[in-house]
């Protein structure tokens, strides 16, 4: 398995937009092929500091998502919402 945690900085007033973002991102992810789940997560003492944390099969089915047309799409409207580029980070899960 596959483990990308994804850290989102957004703004006070885009806070909605980028909520929608990630949930439109979690529909379009299903589609895709090793996909397992996604998680949103709210920081209990930041509300504006949003953790994904997805589940592929993968690597190789993570990066078919990070090249797919849906990312780029999702990506190109909510652009404006963060405060900073999300963070992003990998693991392989081991025995």
């Amino acid at each position: 398995m596959y483990v990308v945690i994804s850290h989102h900085y957004v703004i006070a007033e885009q806070l909605e937009v980028g909520q929608q973002a990630l949930t439109e991102m979690y529909e379009a992810m299903k589609n895709y092929e090793g996909f397992i789940n996604r998680h949103n997560l709210t920081a209990d003492d930041n509300s504006l500091h949003i953790t994904s944390v997805t589940y592929w099969q993968n690597k190789i089915h993570a990066q078919a998502w990070d090249n797919g047309p849906d990312r780029a799409r999702i990506r190109g409207y909510s652009s404006e919402c963060w405060t900073e580029p999300p963070y992003r980070t990998g693991f392989t899960q081991f025995e």
